[in-house]
C-alpha cells in the first residue's frame, strides 16, 4: 500500500511539474499592484485578492486568486489577462498569459479568440519593474503589447494597505 501511495505522490508532483503548478506564495514578489504613472500623482485604492493597495490611475493587479475562483489574473483598466502559469527566471519572472477578446482572421472578419502572450518580469529592485513580451513560441502575433512596452516603462510598487485593529 505505501509503494502505490509513493508512486501516486510522485506522479502528481510531476504531473505539477509539467503543468506549470507552482506554489503562489514563491511569487508573493510579484502579487500585488504596479502603477504606471509617476508616485506624484493622485492616488487611489484598489482592493485584490492579497489585499488593499494604492494605486495610480493607470496600473497593473497581479492578483494569484482572482475573486478566490482559483484563476490567476493581471487586471487593467477596462480588461484582464488570466494567467496560466508564472515560472521564476535570473531577474524575476516568466508570466503566461490568455487574452481573450476580437481579431480580424485570414477572411477579414472579426472573431473572438483567446491569445496566449509570454511576458517576461524584470525586478530592477523590489519595489520597480519592467515588463518585456517575449516574442517567439509562446506569443502570438496578436497578444497585445501596449501593457509590456519594455525598458521605456517602468513600474512602481503600489504599496499595501494594512488593516488596522
Amino acid at each position: 500500500m505505501k509503494k502505490k501511495y509513493l508512486i501516486f505522490c510522485i506522479f502528481i508532483n510531476i504531473t505539477a511539474i509539467l503543468f506549470g503548478i507552482e506554489n503562489e506564495q514563491e511569487h508573493d514578489q510579484l502579487w500585488g499592484v504596479w502603477n504606471f504613472n509617476k508616485k506624484s500623482e493622485q492616488i487611489y485604492t484598489t482592493s485584490l485578492s492579497t489585499g488593499e493597495y494604492e494605486t495610480t490611475f493607470l496600473f497593473l493587479a497581479f492578483e494569484p486568486n482572482y475573486k478566490n475562483r482559483g484563476i490567476g489574473r493581471v487586471s487593467y483598466d477596462g480588461g484582464y489577462y488570466n494567467i496560466d502559469k508564472v515560472i521564476s527566471s535570473e531577474d524575476g519572472f516568466h508570466v503566461f498569459l490568455k487574452w481573450s477578446g476580437w481579431i480580424k482572421n485570414p477572411k477579414g472578419e472579426f472573431v473572438e479568440a483567446t491569445i496566449p502572450g509570454e511576458v517576461a518580469v524584470h525586478f530592477l529592485t523590489e519595489d520597480t519593474i519592467w515588463l518585456e513580451l517575449v516574442q517567439g513560441v509562446n506569443t502570438h502575433e496578436k497578444f497585445p503589447s501596449i501593457d509590456f512596452q519594455g525598458k521605456e516603462r517602468i513600474l512602481w510598487r503600489g504599496r499595501k494597505i494594512e488593516p488596522e485593529n
